[in-house]
């Protein structure tokens, strides 16, 4: 696609405001965590728990529309509309698209839960389900496996889409900052360019940074509980604190490099790395059983997306779905403005 150059494009959406408050808030937001962990940690949870129980309609609501959005916009002769100038074509292969959507979109995180959530969900069941184990384990697992395609498939990609669609439009067709208040440049106006647009992009930015904190945290754990299982390194703080390093410091040498020269190479060998694991847990586990499995997590998402997607269990208290369902809705909207 036609873009501007580098300096004038950091020139155009650059806000020392958004920037400056930003970074105060996530710095006093970290030091609270430092300084006293348990407030912080008791803070939250009072916090998540009273959302929950008010707003957890409207997370589930919200992103089944997001679904419902996208397949109209997709099928009007708004989905033939090219995301850029009329004469534009992509930059990259429809491979490294893909790519680039899931490392960004999902990464780490689809890894750590893909293996997490079945199993969680087989011995936890979701609301409506109450399979004794081990004799109902088979229909069990099969509610484990559905509930974790639930969460990673059409309501992530509903959030991602908005957004993305949002801001690739207004960018690209519209020749509007690449910020999250230039969406509501139609409803606005010219107030996106004052505090109320900045209001927004701060808003945007917390966000955005809470979202790949919950990430970098699952990642940490994740490799670091690796490597302790196949080395003498003992899993703790410095060994994650280590990793976290790692990430941070290829994540902005992948930033800074560019798309072609950072994010796209990493992808396509992030792309390399996924397919021989997928391909060694397909041959080197029970092959049958698990294309069986695919098959019919498949069939049984398909069947039951409408009714898990509206599911409230109102008349429960269990938690279930704010400790699950509404943590990732929640979550996967953190990250789109990413």
């Amino acid at each position: 696609m036609a873009r501007t150059s580098n300096k004038e494009s950091i020139k155009e959406q650059a806000s020392p405001f958004v920037f400056i408050s930003s970074t105060i808030l996530i710095v006093l937001f970290v030091l609270w965590g430092i300084i006293s962990p348990s407030h912080l940690g008791s803070t939250a949870e009072t916090a998540l728990d009273w959302i929950i129980e008010n707003f957890g309609w409207f997370y589930m609501t919200i992103a089944s529309l997001f679904i419902l959005f996208g397949l109209i916009v997709a099928i009007s002769p708004f989905g033939k509309l090219r995301l850029g100038k009329d004469n534009d074509r992509p930059e990259h292969s429809f491979i490294s698209w893909i790519g680039m959507l899931f490392a960004a979109g999902l990464g780490v995180g689809f890894v750590f839960f893909g293996v997490a959530e079945p199993i969680l969900y087989y011995s936890e069941q979701p609301p409506g389900y109450s399979f004794s184990l081990p004799e109902q384990g088979g229909d069990a697992a099969e509610v484990g496996l559905r509930y974790g395609v639930f969460h990673w498939g059409l309501h992530a990609w509903g959030a991602f889409s908005i957004v993305g669609l949002t801001l690739a439009y207004v960018q690209f067709r519209k020749n509007r900052p690449a910020l999250i208040s230039s969406a509501f440049y139609p409803l606005l106006g010219n107030k996106t360019d004052g505090w109320m647009g900045k209001g927004i992009d701060l808003l945007a930015v917390i966000s955005t940074c809470a979202g790949v904190a919950t990430t970098f945290g699952i990642s940490a754990l994740q490799i670091s509980g690796g490597i302790s299982f196949l080395s003498p390194l003992e899993n703790g703080i410095p060994l994650q604190l280590s990793i976290i390093a790692i990430i941070t410091f290829l994540f902005l040498f992948s930033a800074v490099r560019g798309i072609n020269k950072g994010i796209k190479r990493l992808t396509n060998l992030n792309l390399v790395l996924a397919g021989i694991l997928m391909f060694f847990v397909l041959f080197a586990g029970q092959t049958i059983t698990l294309l069986e499995s695919m098959v019919t997590t498949l069939g049984s998402y398909a069947a039951n997306v409408v009714s898990m997607s509206f599911s409230m269990d109102p008349y429960s208290d269990d938690g279930w779905l704010g400790a699950n369902t509404i943590f990732f809705w929640a979550w996967h909207m953190s990250w789109s403005p990413f």
